[in-house]
This record gives C-alpha cells, structure tokens and sequence, in this order.
C-alpha cells in the first residue's frame, strides 16, 4: 500500500491529477483497525486496485482529532452509524462523497466486499462525476452548518430547570443493568456525572439508585480489569459482560473521577477504592519516563484478542493457593467451560467479574480478594502484554492528571499529586511552539501538531486541581495563561470556542461543538476552566467569557441533554453557586493534604458532594495577592486551623470547628 500522510504533498497530488483521496482514519488500539488491516490492505489485488485508482491517505485520529471529528460526523450522517476503522472517499476539494467504517475483502453478509466498493465509487467518480460533485457539496454545506453548534439562543433557565432536564436522561438508564441503553453499552461518564451533580442538588432515590446500579456494574463487570485495575473501552453487551479489551487513557481519566464523585455522594468507600486503583494501573503501567502518560493499549496480543486479561480455570488454579482456589472461581466466576469464546483464542476462556458479591464483599471475600487478586497480577505480567502506543497528548494527560491530582488528594495519596504534577510540567515544558503555544501531542522524541481547544481547556483544569492540591501559585498562573490562549486562539465571535487554531489546516469549515465524545466537551471544559478562574481571581472578563459562551452553547446542549451533558453539568454547578473554602493554618500542607487539624478540616470539606466547591489550604503569613480581599492577609485564629467561605468578592465570617464548617457548607 502506498499511504501517505494527510498533507500538502498528497493533496496537491489529488487536485494535479484530479484523483479522488481514500481517506482511511483509525488508532493504534481499534482492534477492527488492525483486522482491516490484514485482510484488506494488505491483500495484493486490492492494495493495487487502491494504489491505481485513489490518493490514499493515512490518518491516527489521535493525532488529528478535527479530521477526525469533521469526516465522523459525514460517516455517522451517511450511513447512520460510525466508528473505526473510518473510510472516507473525498473530492479533491476534501468534500466527503461515500464512506463506511470496516469493510472486509469481499462481501460477507450485508457487507459489501472492498474491492467491489473500489471500483463503484471509482466508477462513480469517471462517469458521474458532476453529479457527485454536487452532491460531495451539498454534504459539505451541511457540515458547515452542522459543525457550529447554533441551536439559536437558549432559553431562560435556572438550576431547578436544569435538574429537570438532567432528569429526562433517566429514561435511557437501564433499569436492570445500569448505564444508558442496550448494546454495545459504553460508560458515558458525562451523562452519569450530569445526573450525579443534579443529585447532589437536589437528591432524589430514583436517580440514586440507578446511579448506584451503574457505578457498581461497571465496577463489577467484565469492562473492570479486576487483576490490573483500570477499565476497558466499552461492553459489547447489555449486561457488561464482556468488554472490547482496549485501554484508552482518556477512559481511566473520567471513570476515576466519576468514581470520585460516587464516593462523595455516597460515602461508600469502595468507590474511592475504584478510583485509587484505575490510577495506580495508569502509573505503573502507562507512565512514561518523561513523566508523561501514554495512549492507549491494545485488545490483542499474540495476534490473540482479549488472551491477556481472560483466564481458564486451570490458570486461575496456578496462580493463587488451593485453599483458595474454589472460593476465588466463584467470586470471579470462572468455570471449566468458560464464559467467553472469542477473539480466535485456542480454548474458551473466562472474563473476570464479580457478580457473586452482590454488592460490598464481606470481610473474609475482601481479605481473599486481596491476597487473590495480586497473585494473578504476579502471574499475568508473564504474558506478552498488548502493545502500548506511547504517544502523549495534551488533552488526554490534562484530562488524568486532573483525575489523578483531585484523587490523590482526597484519598491522601501525595504520589498521586506528585505524578500528576510530573504530566502537566511535561506537557508545560516539552509540547510548545515557537510561539510558546502548547502543541498537541509528542511521539519519537520531539513534539508536533498545533494544539486544539481540548488541549488548552483540560490542561487548564489540570492545573487548577494542582493549584488546589499543592497550594502552588505557578500553577494558577499556568491556568490563567491557557484561559487566556483559550480567548486569543479559539474564540468564536458570537461566544462558545472553535477546536482548531485559526490558520489551522482543518479542511472544510473550523468546527464549534457542545457535544460530548469519549471524552467531555472541550466547550464545556473551556466553560468550567473560566468560571474556575472568576472564582480564583474575581476578575470580571473571565466571568464575561463564560457567560457569553454559556449563551451561545446552552440551547445545543439543551437540545440533546446526553450529548451535551458536560456543558449541562457544568452549568447546574454554576447555577447552584460555585465557592472557594480557604482554610489557613501554621504548617504548609502540599505534601500530606489530609495530616493535622487543616488536613481534618480539607478533608471534611474534600468529602462533601459539592461540585462547584473549591477546598484550598494556605499557610498563615501568605498574602497572595489573588485572594478574595475579605481573606487576604488573614491568618489562623491564635492557631487554630481557620476556614472562610467566599463568593466572588465576598466571604463568610471565618469558622474553626468541624461542625461549624459543616453547617456553613450545607448552607453553600
């Protein structure tokens, strides 16, 4: 196959020869992306066939995600569905003119085989060639329209609107399984941390409840690597069952902060447990020497799908001690026969889950579990390992590092915060331009690709959790500077932000969307980061933006509540009134945030379901000069730990004691 990159080279050649361009995007983790691959590309014939008849090029949509996001929604348009591997046939003008996802060699059920595609639109484009073109065009236009996300002005709404908007989405929760709709079943975090802030607003034992379901059936499900820890892409079934094996690291990242949410709201320890071991797995085995957090791992490995996470019952009776092998078969449910046949392994396997336990493990199950579940660890990291892609980018670190400094704090895990501040100054340091602007990702030693509005906006989080978490002002500094490159770089005129750069090569039309993907809105991030920064700062135009995007986004996210869950989440924590805590003692406390009388009083605070608060812990003698002007200057009262609560430019009459910081949260 003759692939070439997307790039002036091959679409210059397209436009001299007037060859239509096969576009294939896919990932190094897509499982169909390899099958593709190996039936179809690199089949003689068809390679040929492709070779004499397109331009063919080659796109990582981790590298290009607005190529990526522009021609998904074209397939997604065409044919009803999307996914990986995506294939695109465009116009030399890049307009989409047929596309598909997998195709195999030849026709295999309602399938049409490659070669037959080949040559029809290849037919097409000699014979018909004006008619396609109109209608490429016509496809084009729309996606001009599409892509801006302008539903027209929202309507008024207040957070008790919002809550019955968030409530709407309870009726494609899975009442018996959890998660939203059939199958295949993904985690749609969004969606249940939209449902999770409006119960936090206002609880209610429904939305609990199936808020409850969900969490524990994911974390008991196949899609949870229960020897490992972290989870796989998605269920391909109903019941999450059995998992599409692929790790993603944007996955980790907002299952182990919805995780933490669940333990907030709950209190239930276990969820927290979840959290911790999601982003113990990513630190020892995606953490990259750099300090940097790699990709994605693959499905397969030895050419074999899944081989590595299941196990047979005989494997299961090598790796842990006999007398607790029967117990363990039944906790994990393991059989002789199997629970999984699959993936072309060479005898049916088991998928690990924990459906025996019904809910929290006694005692004895947690202390076998825990004596069980290493051991299988031990054994497993003799296998060959799924291939890692090594690749960091920005928005994907922004996203774990968030996940892994708000974690670690609450959990008191300073190595958490530490490696979560080692990704963000990698990132900092390593991916700019000349121009000091961020690039989105780094590969082969050296940084490339000009960054998108998620990579400023979910490293903007980032360091905001890090600003809180270490009570360092470089990293509200950092914040502010990615706020601002947010403005300059990425601003539409009517409010909201577009995901690429202006000069940016993203063909077509510079897109501007509300909608969640796999990972949330970069608006909706962007949106939250300035809210944050009011907060932090009072200063008015950070508030002026949000609230400007705010009215130009709403009505698309109110238009589709699933889709556009973020925006709507951060939004009902706005409404419901976001606040900063500042708690001042005598000692320093970046280290060991849970460790004296401040450390009770953060973590009293730090438990709270409040999403829209802020804990931050400042020693005495400090006198920032950001701070709210009724705090700055104070310190601890005669030495005990001293707590203000504060809105904009105001705050609460200082408090000491745990039940007097309780009831003033309540009343937050």
């Amino acid at each position: 196959m003759a692939w070439q990159p997307w790039g002036e080279a091959a679409l210059a050649r397209s436009l001299r020869e007037q060859r239509p361009i096969l576009l294939s995007i896919g990932y190094s983790a897509c499982h169909w992306c390899h099958v593709m691959e190996r039936e179809t590309f690199e089949n003689p014939t068809l390679a040929a066939q492709m070779n004499e008849l397109f331009v063919c090029i080659k796109v990582d949509r981790e590298e290009r995600p607005d190529l990526d996001q522009l021609y998904m929604r074209a397939v997604q348009a065409m044919t009803g569905h999307g996914g990986w591997p995506m294939t695109v046939f465009l116009t030399p003008g890049l307009e989409p003119f047929y596309a598909g996802t997998y195709f195999p060699p030849e026709d295999r059920g309602q399938l049409p085989g490659f070669g037959r595609v080949l040559a029809g639109v290849a037919r097409a484009w000699n014979d018909r060639r004006d008619e396609v073109s109109e209608s490429a065009g016509k496809t084009a236009d729309w996606l001009r329209r599409e892509l801006v996300s302008d539903r027209g002005a929202a309507r008024a709404v207040d957070a008790d609107g919002l809550l019955r908007v968030a409530d709407g989405l309870l009726e494609s929760v899975d009442g018996e399984h959890g998660g939203f709709g059939s199958q295949p079943k993904f985690p749609s975090c969004s969606a249940l941390d939209l449902l999770a802030t409006a119960e936090a607003h206002e609880p209610d034992d429904k939305r609990r409840a199936l808020l409850r379901l969900s969490w524990d059936s994911m974390a008991d499900g196949g899609l949870h690597d229960h020897v490992g820890g972290g989870f796989h892409r998605y269920s391909v079934d109903r019941v999450w069952h059995v998992p599409h094996f692929e790790k993603m690291l944007y996955d980790q990242a907002s299952l182990a902060a919805s995780y933490l949410g669940a333990w907030k709201l709950t209190g239930q320890g276990r969820y927290l447990e979840v959290a911790v071991s999601t982003l113990d797995w990513l630190r020892r085995d995606m953490r990259l020497p750099g300090g940097g957090f790699a990709a994605t791992l693959d499905a397969d490995s030895e050419g074999v799908e899944g081989i590595f996470y299941t196990w047979t019952r005989d494997q299961l009776a090598d790796a842990v001690a006999p007398a607790d092998f029967a117990r363990a078969c039944e906790l994990l449910d393991v059989s002789e026969a199997g629970n999984w046949e699959g993936g072309g392994a060479p005898e049916p396997g088991n998928v690990l889950r924990l459906e025996a336990l019904a809910g929290e493990p006694s005692a004895d199950d947690r202390e076998l579990l825990g004596r069980v579940l290493p051991a299988m660890l031990g054994r497993r990291q003799g296998r060959v390992a799924p291939t890692r892609d090594d690749k960091v980018m920005a928005d994907w670190n922004g996203l774990a590092a968030a996940a892994m400094a708000a974690t670690g704090r609450a959990a008191g895990r300073a190595d958490l915060v530490a490696d979560a501040q080692a990704a963000v100054d990698f990132v900092l340091s390593q991916m700019r331009d000349g121009d000091g602007g961020l690039l989105h990702l780094h590969a082969g030693g050296s940084a490339r690709v000009g960054a998108f509005l998620d990579d400023y906006a979910f490293m903007g989080r980032a360091c905001l959790e890090l600003f809180t978490a270490t009570s360092q002002p470089r990293f509200l500094d950092e914040a502010k500077g990615l706020g601002q490159g947010l403005l300059d770089r990425f601003a539409h005129a009517e409010g909201g932000f577009y995901f690429s750069q202006a000069g940016a090569d993203t063909p077509l039309a510079r897109t501007r969307e509300a909608w969640d993907s796999a990972v949330p809105s970069g608006n909706a991030i962007a949106l939250e980061l300035l809210d944050r920064l009011y907060l932090f700062t009072a200063e008015e135009h950070w508030s002026e933006a949000a609230e400007r995007s705010r009215e130009a986004l709403l009505g698309t996210a109110l238009a589709n509540p699933h889709g556009g869950a973020a925006l709507l989440g951060g939004t009902l924590a706005t409404l419901s009134g976001r606040s900063l805590l500042v708690i001042r003692g005598e000692k320093p406390l970046p280290s060991a945030p849970l460790q004296g009388e401040v450390g009770s009083l953060t973590a009293e605070a730090l438990a709270q379901p409040l999403p829209g608060l802020e804990v931050l812990c400042l020693s005495d003698g400090t006198g920032e000069s950001w701070l709210p002007a009724p705090v700055r200057g104070k310190n601890s009262a005669e030495g005990v730990p001293t707590a203000w609560l504060c809105r904009g430019t105001s705050c609460s009459a200082p408090v000491t004691g745990r039940e007097e910081l309780l009831l003033q949260l309540e009343q937050a």
